[in-house]
């Protein structure tokens, strides 16, 4: 019997999910990992299948330790629709930078269109991190997107989106990143990583600063913008200034920056 105060933790590999349907109806932090070297559509959708079971989880997270995948949006698909029907959901984590490393989508943003459609109107959710590293290519149509199903989460307080190593962030990308968290007002916490992204430029950092100038309602935040062969003094210098002013305003409590 559980007690009905004490969350259920369940850590599932995605090799052994057969096993556990009845126990994984009473979790409320579900965790899939996997030591598989590649997964595969089949894979995501055993996922879905479990947490299509779970009716009160509260805690979802996806962290596959394979360095390739062979997954097509059919396999998003499935996990972006079992998410859709887990409305008690308040956390969700999933590190997606396996699937751009090979390029296996068609045009990758089509994962972040099609979890998109997962995320819209979890209204108990409060935090979110996903992970878009390794040549994941977002448009800045699909940042509009994202911005609109962002605001559909009247709940949220964290955001952490990782884009290490996508060649595509420059600084228009950054600037329409910057028009969707302007909007996030009820957000008290974010982190963004861009390392390693050659196209971000000390321009593109200026005009993201413009919009993290708008950001007063935060209390932390934390940027890493490390190995960005473009970027100079003059790009650390207009990010930090404008972490500096937001702090002497008197709400941001917490703020780090990594630009080595």
């Amino acid at each position: 019997m559980i007690h009905p105060n004490k969350k259920y933790k369940m850590e599932l590999k995605v090799e052994d999910l057969d096993r556990y349907y009845v126990k994984r109806r009473k979790a409320r932090v579900l965790r899939f990992k996997t030591d598989k070297k590649i997964l595969n559509n089949e894979d995501l959708r055993n996922m879905a299948k479990a947490l299509k079971l779970t009716k009160k989880t509260q805690k979802l997270e996806i962290i596959p330790q394979g360095n390739s995948c062979h997954v097509a949006e059919r396999g998003i698909s499935y996990l972006s629709e079992a998410i859709r029907k887990v409305s008690s959901l308040r956390s969700i984590f999933i590190n997606f930078g396996w699937c751009g490393y090979e390029d296996v989508f068609d045009e990758s943003s089509a994962a972040l269109w099609i979890l998109n459609q997962g995320l819209r109107n979890l209204k108990n959710l409060q935090n979110l991190n996903l992970s878009f590293e390794w040549r994941f290519e977002v448009t800045e149509k699909e940042l509009q997107r994202f911005g609109k199903v962002l605001r559909s989460l009247i709940s949220l307080q964290k955001l952490h989106l990782t884009f290490d190593v996508c060649n595509y962030i420059d600084g228009e990308k950054l600037a329409k990143l910057g028009q969707v968290l302007e909007k996030l007002v009820g957000l008290q916490k974010l982190g963004i990583m861009f390392n390693g992204c050659s196209d971000l430029t000390d321009e593109g950092l200026k005009m993201f600063s413009e919009y993290l100038k708008k950001l007063t309602f935060l209390r932390s935040i934390m940027l890493y913008f490390r190995f960005c062969s473009e970027v100079t003094n003059i790009g650390k210098d207009y990010v930090w200034n404008t972490l500096k002013s937001l702090e002497a305003l008197g709400g941001l409590k917490e703020k780090q920056m990594r630009c080595e």
